[in-house]
């Protein structure tokens, strides 16, 4: 830190700095920051060696004004600031920055000649008296904490000190003289209410008030986020719901510091804390269930902590708030009970995100937790406990814990636990759970379990268990007892029940009923079907609407029938059934018949029929004959339907008579059509138009009916005008620091000519209105634009891997974008951010280019203190280096560091080395590594060995690898182990990860049963 200061000290060039004249103080090129109570935050965020003690300082908006401060300090005047805020803020952090950042137009030091006292802060009110009443010229006064020095209960100690001070800064013989303090808001009002007896606190502070905002604003946040110090980046991510960095950056520091020096039973409480949390227990946590799960895991040392107070000074250290005011747990507010074992409690918010949310890493529960957690567990965790020990193939206790959820009355559990049951096969176990609620007439429980019967072939009890619902109509009831009796061939009844339903007016079942009746008909008859079918829906139109007359219609025309479909429609539409005619419109238009299409439209709008005028405008509209298309929206308008104006303007925007369009987009929008804004708005977006553009955008802001503003910035680059539409974009979002906003503009940045390539002027354009804004640097904004386009890839990735099953080839297009991310991450790091170079290699990593990957971490090691020995192993290997390779993943093995294992195992068996790979994969299933059991047991099962291959594929699944599930099905697809499936299927896996013996459902379970 001295060097730091010496640095700083010389700044300004090379001209010798005065000595400060004699008085209070000390020089203040010779302090450092440790002097003033700003001490080093270190914690297990920031474990690179020759870190700086202080993290990185974030120039805030507040800065503009203390700088203006001290610039009137030093041309002459005296001068008092007290930064103020509700929340550790980073007040004193400020101040002290300040008096560094100061410079001339030289680039000097404003306070290179200036003394400052105290010499180690805090001091006394009574030092502070004295040192006032000697100050000399050109001395700074750091007064972090003022109530210290105000407050008390003898305030006038205080009023004394701020009389004092008042003094000082006013006598002409001491001119310049600047007081730097802080104070937080509670303190402050505390001051200001005893002015009347003591007026002189008041007096002193009230005109040298400087608000910090608690929280960052999004240009401070965006710079946060991209920090190249991971205290303040992890902070900063940490504060995206409230923008809290500061109080967050010292909060992580003290909680981290707690959490490593925490005594035995403390980490045991947190672990079981975090554990539970990540195997699905709510995030409120009571202090008996914490209690026992840490008794059962400290073993033989939970004798120490019975019968003493060692558990209530566990809980009241976790319980202690820090300097940012945060306790590693957190009780509950709405805690009632005088039981202090129902006591509930919460990890602290960094806490939970660090070690539950944001962790990664393989977690299970230890064996002797379970029984607690049934019997202790809160009502809301039992379903969401259940269900992760189903996702693990823990059946057996997702039973235990589905059971105790239904007894406490939660009948989703009871639910849960049938379908579980079902999936399983254990269709009559299954039953079981559903007959209480169906003995109770729930509807749910018996169509569920008709479905349930039905699937497994057993129709009859499926329509012996429906018949009741059926019987009174109930719909759904009826088409399961339809298809029961479809599955058991009696396909005249099936039809009965579904044209039950169409007599009832569903109209879905109606239509059903006419394609089966029309579809089963013979080559000769098929005609007459279709003629008695016909009549029978139009005979349901009063019942089913006006669809089912359409879907009539539509099997005579499909049956080459139009003009005997047009005669039918004719001759009902004059029986007074309005809507014939717009159908039969809609008929002749799709048939090219246009001049037949407009006398029906004629005849609907004569009739009035509904919406006639609507598709009278439309029809019109598209067959050119503007002036009647207008007239007849206008009419639609007055109906009541303005979006006639907008349809109208559709047709007019296709046929690229935009004028037009945007007219009939504001007339519909003054009728009351919102949409026509959105409308107007992308349609100016894609001419290029962007003051209309943006003005239409803000008028349907104003309507809350705005297209994402995403739309109208693509359009307009499309059209051409890019540097407008990303200074609006960024400028309309409400935070423009999470890289998510780029994903829905990833496309504009590609060449045309080459899609795996990028559009450089459109990144340069992006690029200068993102960093004009938010005020960061180039690199950091480049490597903020390649997190976006970055996560616009893996998009596309994940949606292709869904569409095609995983296929090979199917990211070969949509991984386009994860190529152009590497480039920009390239040339951020080329231009001197570390950060984006970390992110590179990761991505370089997916793209399998391990040479240039290799390259990148090789000058990250020379060039920073980053840890990069596991990323060295798998580039290492990737490139075919496989001695060297394997040296780097023995160095780590030694250190206990599995997660290269995998990555650096496959490679090796790709380029001859399966021995060794072999024994690093047994090493990892050895130590614990998941990725390592999956990996191990592909290659038992090439080699056939299928039971060690399933032992280790269970393991896996125990600790939830997502993997796990189909590559048990691969196994027994080839190993034909019928028998060990169906048991693995019915009863699930042991806590051992072995296949389970086969348990009923019974909560009172002997424990000696317990899988």
């Amino acid at each position: 830190m001295k060097e730091q200061v010496r640095v700083l000290r010389n700044d300004g060039g090379q001209q010798p700095v005065a000595e400060p004249g004699p008085g209070v103080g000390l020089p203040l090129r010779d302090c450092v920051p440790s002097q003033f109570e700003l001490f080093p935050l270190r914690g297990a965020a920031d474990r690179r060696e020759g870190s700086p003690d202080l993290p990185t300082y974030l120039t805030r908006d507040v800065d503009a004004e203390l700088r203006a401060a001290v610039a009137r300090a030093a041309a002459g005047s005296s001068v008092m600031v007290t930064l103020v805020s509700d929340l550790v803020a980073g007040k004193k952090r400020a101040a002290w920055e300040c008096l560094w950042q100061s410079k001339d137009e030289n680039g000097r030091l404003l306070m290179r000649d200036w003394a400052i006292w105290p010499a180690v802060s805090p001091s006394s009110a009574e030092a502070l008296i004295e040192a006032a009443r000697s100050a000399r010229p050109r001395t700074v006064y750091f007064l972090p904490g003022l109530d210290r020095y105000f407050g008390g209960p003898d305030l006038a100690v205080g009023d004394t000190v701020a009389r004092v001070l008042r003094e000082t800064l006013n006598d002409p013989s001491r001119v310049p003289i600047l007081v730097l303090a802080t104070i937080r808001m509670g303190p402050l009002r505390d001051l200001k209410s005893a002015c009347v007896k003591f007026p002189h606190a008041k007096l002193l502070v009230e005109s040298s008030e400087i608000k910090v905002p608690d929280e960052f604003n999004p240009e401070e946040m965006a710079r946060a986020l991209s920090s190249e110090d991971p205290r303040v980046a992890d902070s900063a991510i940490l504060a995206e719901a409230d923008r809290y960095v500061v109080q967050h950056m010292v909060d992580v520091h003290d909680l981290q510091t707690r959490f490593e020096k925490a005594d035995i039973l403390e980490e045991t409480i947190l672990k079981c804390a975090i554990k539970l949390r990540r195997f699905g227990n709510d995030v409120w946590l009571t202090r008996g269930l914490l209690e026992k799960c840490a008794g059962a895991l400290l073993h033989d040392k939970v004798q120490h902590f019975a019968g003493d107070d060692r558990f209530d000074k566990a809980f009241a250290e976790l319980e202690r708030r820090g300097r940012g005011e945060a306790s590693m747990i957190i009780k509950c507010d709405e805690t009632v009970s005088r039981d202090d074992l129902a006591t509930r409690y919460r990890l602290d918010s960094y806490l939970e995100r660090r070690h539950v949310l944001d962790a990664t890493d393989p977690v299970t529960v230890e064996p002797q937790l379970f029984p607690i957690l049934v019997d202790e567990a809160d009502t809301t965790s039992r379903v969401p406990l259940a269900r992760e020990c189903r996702k693990r193939g823990l059946l057996y206790w997702a039973m235990r814990f589905y059971l105790r959820a239904s007894d406490d009355g939660d009948r989703s559990a009871r639910l849960e636990l049938a379908d579980m049951l079902r999936q399983a096969d254990r269709i009559n176990d299954a039953l079981e759970q559903y007959q209480p609620l169906i003995d109770g007439g729930d509807r749910d429980a018996i169509t569920l379990s008709a479905e349930m019967l039905i699937a497994a072939d057993r129709n009859l009890d499926a329509i012996d268990l429906l018949k009741g619902l059926t019987k009174n109509g109930n719909r759904k009831a009826t088409v399961l007892t339809a298809r029961a009796r479809e599955h058991l061939k009696q396909r005249s009844e099936m039809l009965r029940l579904y044209r039950k339903l169409a007599e009832d007016g569903h109209a879905e079942e109606a239509a059903m009923v006419a394609d089966m009746t029309v579809g089963a008909a013979t080559d000769s008859e098929r005609s007459k079907v279709i003629d008695d079918t016909v009549e029978w829906l139009m005979g349901l139109a009063d019942k089913c609407g006006p669809k089912i007359v359409e879907h009539a219609i539509e099997l005579l025309v499909d049956g080459k029938q139009v003009e005997v479909a047009m005669d039918r429609l004719e001759r009902y539409a004059r029986t007074g059934k309005n809507y014939a005619w717009l159908i039969g419109a809609e008929i002749l238009f799709s048939h090219g018949r246009v001049e037949d299409a407009l006398d029906w439209c004629r005849e609907a709008v004569k009739c009035k029929a509904s919406h006639a005028s609507k598709f009278a405008a439309n029809i019109n509209a598209q067959l050119g004959f503007s002036e009647a298309a207008m007239r007849h929206a206008l009419a639609a308008v007055e109906a009541g339907s303005p979006e006639a104006l907008t349809k109208l303007g559709n047709v007019h925007a296709a046929k690229g008579l935009t004028k037009h369009a945007l007219d009939c987009y504001e007339n519909a929008a003054k009728a009351g059509d919102r949409q026509a804004l959105a409308r107007a708005a992308e349609l100016a977006a894609m001419k290029g138009w962007s003051d209309r553009a943006f003005d239409y955008h803000r008028q349907a802001q104003r309507k809350n009916c705005a297209p994402p503003p995403s739309t109208i910035a693509v359009a307009l680059c499309e059209a051409g005008q890019i540097s407008d539409a990303f200074a609006w974009y960024f400028k309309t979002l409400p935070d423009v620091s999470n890289p998510d906003i780029i994903i829905p503009l990833s496309d504009v940045f590609l060449a045309r000519e080459n899609e795996a390539s990028l559009c450089w002027d459109t990144v340069d354009l992006a690029l200068s209105n993102y960093v004009k804004l938010v005020s960061m640097s180039r690199p950091q904004a480049i490597s903020w634009l390649a997190e976006g386009i970055l996560r616009a890839g893996e998009e596309e990735v994940h949606a292709s891997a869904n569409q095609y099953d995983g296929a090979i080839g199917a990211n070969a297009v949509s991984s386009r974008k994860l190529l152009v991310a590497a480039d920009l991450l390239n040339d951020a790091a080329i231009h001197g951010d570390p950060a984006a170079r970390t992110k590179l290699v990761k991505l370089l990593f997916r793209l399998n280019r391990h040479a240039e990957a290799y390259r990148h971490l090789d000058t990250l090691r020379r060039t920073t203190k980053t840890n990069v020995d596991v990323d060295m192993a798998i580039a290492l290997a990737g490139q075919g280096k496989s001695n060297e390779a394997i040296a780097e993943l023995w160095s780590l093995l030694k250190k206990a560091d599995f997660n290269a294992v995998t990555p650096v195992a496959r490679s090796l068996m790709r380029y001859g080395h399966k021995e060794e790979a072999i024994d690093f994969l047994e090493k990892g299933v050895e130590h614990g590594d998941i990725e390592s059991h999956i990996s191990l047991g592909d290659h038992k099962r090439l080699q056939r060995r299928y039971v060690d291959a399933l032992d280790l594929y269970l393991f896996a699944l125990l600790h939830a690898h997502p993997e796990a599930t189909a590559r048990i099905d691969t196994l027994f697809a080839f190993n034909r182990d019928h028998h060990a499936q169906r048991d693995l299927q019915r009863y699930g896996i042991t806590l051992a990860a072995q296949i389970a013996d086969p348990w009923s459902v019974d909560a009172d379970a002997p424990k000696s049963r317990q899988p």
